[in-house]
């Protein structure tokens, strides 16, 4: 029978130690790069999964925003579709209301008018010297248009300095003067225009 010692060299025993050793430090220096891998992975991963999640956070808020925005606009709709008889409604009377304020205008310009007519009609009533009469009378806004006939052109000269004297009238001129004879003599026709005032 043979024997076989395994152990007969103690030194031997060394170099299978440094050769464990070896192959220790060896998968220590691969378990560093993989730690090291993996780090820079997850340093890369983290802020990704950061800027996905913030994203899908600020779409899920957009889209809230929108639908929030959207119910609103529809319910804005809905008030105006509401309001739109309303709206007719009030542009109807708005329209009425204008041409009221219209006729209004034309009524309050006529009263004045008339009002400016009566006032110079009875100014010219005491004025006019009781030897003058006249035969036509237009008034155009704020002039003034007076024919008539005089005893003698004394008269006609008296009238034109009661109209100056009066606050109803200015710019007195004497348009036309010439003798007329009629049935009952001769007389003076005359022709006077001028403006109204502080009517």
């Amino acid at each position: 029978m043979i024997k076989i010692n395994l152990l007969r060299d103690i030194s031997g025993s060394g170099r299978a130690q440094t050769l464990i050793g070896g192959l220790t430090s060896v998968g220590d220096s691969i378990d560093s790069s993989k730690k090291e891998v993996l780090s820079k992975i997850i340093a890369f991963v983290i802020p990704f999964i950061g800027w996905l999640g913030g994203n899908y956070y600020l779409g899920t808020q957009a889209k809230e925003e929108m639908r929030v925005l959207r119910a609103e606009s529809a319910e804005v709709e809905k008030k105006l579709k509401e309001l739109e008889p309303v709206v007719k409604e009030l542009e109807r009377f708005q329209e009425e209301k204008r041409k009221l304020d219209s006729q209004v205008e034309v009524i309050k310009r006529l009263a004045k008018e008339r009002l400016k007519n009566v006032k110079s009609l009875d100014a010219l009533q005491g004025i006019i010297p009781a030897r003058a009469w006249l035969n036509e009378l237009k008034i155009n806004e704020s002039k003034v248009s007076l024919a008539g006939f005089a005893s003698d052109d004394s008269v006609v000269s008296e009238f034109m300095k009661e109209l100056e004297s009066s606050i109803y009238f200015a710019n007195v001129t004497l348009s036309s003067s010439e003798e007329f004879k009629s049935n009952e003599g001769a007389v003076k026709k005359f022709e006077i225009r001028c403006n109204l005032e502080n009517l």
